[in-house]
């Protein structure tokens, strides 16, 4: 029976979650090591996403042996950010179009064009970050013991001081862009048009799609005065260069090897990848987002309950094809897909169910602690909030908690901004939590694999990211 290394999130619909699989399907056998295998389930208010374990451990370490040379780690992520290139821009498009002026058939033809477009992507650099994420903190802890003789606590925070990425988030941009667009520019609507341009996507994540606005930038330009430019401006600079400078006084500090030091330089690539694909990811499930859209109007159908089928199905509507109703509400109750070798299988209703009993380990476990990787320093204690998705996750957190979610993506950042801690069950050094809170100066320890689990809302619990510990109180 294959092993799972699985993800948790709130509702993801099959449409939103299918052109990962179809790109898996048709494209994951060409990558360095081939993917062909993976699973989908939602249920309810949830969603797992999961990996065979064998392959994604092996397409992990076929990354790193890819990135031992300098010329290598250049071949590799040149070619990631082709196929990012290729399909943020074919999104791009249908932002800037009007698609009430396409007949049916010309519709269904840009449906197909875009699933085209950005299918090899999804296939190809949704596993490999991944994969970089399921191997790389386990194999830098390896290398850096093999230089340093240091143990516990005092390992950690070196570890934790080398390997905080040099790379600045899009959050982080986004905010310095608006400071200097506010000290430079000639007029308010300008600046506004210049910055809802360039950034409308940041508020989306799998869950939302709902962009900015641009009375969302105008509310920025109003709020923003000189003194508050300058003070973003500067901090931003001063953050880069101080990331920088502890990096290089700790390489010096313990003599570490110039190929460690390139270790570092192919962390940070991956952190500016991971920034890309969520780029990637929320452009084009906003650009399937607006065809939905159309379609529902055009076909008097809910748009929600679109976003249940998957797009072969969508596509047979859209040349006529009736609506399956009944299937639509067995999905709302459960519903997987898993990519195999040979075909893709879907099931829904009680069927989908049984299959995730049967392939997921989901019980709580008798235990009050956990660990995971510590991003940045700090001890607090707090009420904690267990969140499976962004919406929930805003709704629920209180100025003050310790939000424990499976991960964040742009749309949970209200409620890390009102959080006093974050713990996620996955991510490593370059994941959306790890990087968003050392911006916030946010305690925080991701890939503790089972928190999520561990604890329940409402739990007195202490977050010790000196240590990497959480534990319930």
């Amino acid at each position: 029976m294959t092993k799972w290394h699985w993800y948790m999130r709130g509702t993801i619909y099959p449409h939103r979650a299918d052109i990962g699989q179809l790109g898996i399907f048709k494209y994951g056998k060409y990558n360095l090591i081939p993917i062909t295998s993976d699973l989908y389930i939602n249920e309810g208010s949830r969603m797992w996403w999961a990996w065979d374990v064998a392959q994604i451990t092996k397409l992990g370490n076929a990354i790193l042996k890819q990135c031992k040379t300098k010329s290598g780690v250049a071949k590799h992520v040149n070619k990631l950010i082709a196929l990012l290139s290729k399909a943020i821009e074919s999104a791009d498009i249908f932002k800037q179009g009007d698609l009430t002026k396409l007949s049916d058939k010309e519709l269904a033809g840009q449906y197909q064009l875009l699933y085209k477009d950005n299918l090899e992507t999804h296939g190809i650099l949704n596993e490999d970050v991944d994969a970089f994420d399921v191997v790389f903190d386990n194999f830098l802890q390896t290398e850096l013991r093999r230089y340093v003789n240091l143990a516990g606590d005092k390992f950690i925070s070196v570890y934790k001081d080398l390997s905080t990425p040099c790379h600045t988030s899009y959050l982080q941009q986004q905010n310095y862009d608006t400071a200097k667009l506010y000290l430079n520019s000639k007029g308010q609507s300008e600046t506004v048009d210049i910055l809802h341009n360039e950034y409308w996507w940041t508020s989306m994540g799998w869950e939302s799609m709902k962009p900015h606005s641009k009375g969302y930038f105008m509310h920025q330009v109003k709020t923003m005065n000189r003194v508050l430019a300058t003070r973003i401006i500067n901090d931003y600079k001063k953050q880069a260069a101080l990331v920088a400078k502890q990096r290089r006084r700790l390489l010096r500090q313990y003599k570490l090897p110039r190929q460690f030091s390139r270790w570092l330089w192919v962390l940070d690539k991956y952190a500016y990848l991971h920034d890309c694909r969520k780029e990637m990811q929320v452009k084009t499930m906003y650009a399937y987002h607006l065809i939905l859209l159309e379609t529902a109007k055009r076909l008097k159908i809910k748009e929600s309950d679109l976003e249940w089928l998957f797009h072969n199905e969508v596509a047979g509507l859209l040349k006529g094809k009736r609506l399956n109703k009944k299937l639509i509400a067995d999905r709302k109750i459960s519903v997987t897909s898993q990519v195999t070798s040979k075909k893709i299988i879907i099931n829904e209703g009680n069927k989908a169910h049984r299959i995730k009993i049967k392939s997921l380990n989901l019980d709580r476990k008798n235990i009050t602690l956990v660990k995971g990787l510590a991003v940045t320093a700090g001890l607090v204690h707090g009420r904690a909030l267990v969140c499976q998705g962004a919406k929930e996750a805003i709704s629920k957190v209180k100025q003050g908690d310790i939000l424990i979610c499976p991960m964040t993506l742009p749309d949970y950042l209200p409620a890390m901004k009102m959080a006093k801690a974050i713990v996620t069950d996955e991510g490593g050094l370059t994941c959306h939590a790890a990087i968003i809170a050392r911006e916030l100066g946010k305690v925080c320890i991701v890939g503790t694999k089972e928190a999520t689990r561990v604890f329940k809302t409402g739990d007195l619990v202490e977050v010790d990211a000196n240590r990497g510990v959480i534990r319930k109180l």
